[in-house]
């Protein structure tokens, strides 16, 4: 990755910025009141932060030059010690009290490191991931899911889905899809967990093995109010 445009200075492109720093990578730091598509002619790759749209200016800049535009979850990815194993969670809520509980569980036995959507940017913790390798447990959204394009998650989970951002997404149908991304990509031997109580996330299409959660029917993964049991090879832990 020789060139690349970061679209947004917030958080996000504010960390994006950083690794650029440290890592010898050509950039160019811009929001909506320094850019110009003529900047794009040097580019090769645009990182743009979640917060801007799909029907933003920059969208259709990149393709008229048909220039790469990803999120900073796939730059992220792209710079990631495979060694690491990712845990991904999404839904329209719910995500950040489980990816929070999800890392506090798994950092028993594993070194663990908590971001995305859950305060820290994923590419803030690629570093320290790769010295030291791990599970990324990442809170992703709709809007860091857009532009995300090889993003391959050892455990995703879909928690729930419901009417939400249609002033990013327009229309229903593409916010669902969005969501869908994170499993696209799925290896054959990794997991979906998926919430069977929600026909939309019941059948999402992945190629990952898939474990269903409920609180209503004797599913892999049974929740109630007291406790959660889960079914391995027919017995119940």
């Amino acid at each position: 990755m020789k060139n690349v445009l970061i679209y947004g200075k917030g958080l996000t492109g504010e960390a994006v910025k950083v690794f650029c720093e440290k890592n010898g990578i050509n950039y160019v730091y811009v929001d909506d009141r320094d850019y110009s598509k003529d900047l794009l002619k040097s580019i090769d790759t645009v990182v743009v932060s979640p917060g801007v749209p799909f029907f933003s200016k920059i969208f259709k800049d990149v393709r008229k030059f048909k220039k790469e535009i990803i999120s900073e979850v796939e730059f992220a990815y792209r710079f990631l010690d495979k060694n690491n194993k990712i845990v991904a969670i999404t839904g329209t809520d719910g995500k950040s009290t489980t990816v929070k509980l999800t890392s506090h569980f798994l950092s028993q036995k594993y070194p663990v490191y908590l971001g995305g959507n859950y305060g820290v940017p994923f590419i803030s913790l690629v570093e320290e991931a790769n010295k030291n390798p791990g599970i990324i447990v990442l809170e992703l959204s709709s809007f860091q899911l857009y532009t995300t394009k090889t993003l391959k998650p050892y455990i995703a989970a879909f928690l729930n889905f419901s009417v939400d951002h249609l002033n990013w997404h327009k229309k229903l149908l593409h916010y669902f899809l969005t969501k869908q991304k994170l499993f696209k990509e799925m290896a054959e031997g990794s997991i979906a967990i998926l919430n069977y109580d929600d026909r939309c996330v019941r059948n999402v299409k992945t190629r990952a093995k898939k474990m269903y959660f409920s609180t209503t029917y004797d599913k892999d993964i049974k929740v109630n109010k007291k406790d959660i049991k889960i079914k391995l090879n027919g017995e119940h832990y």
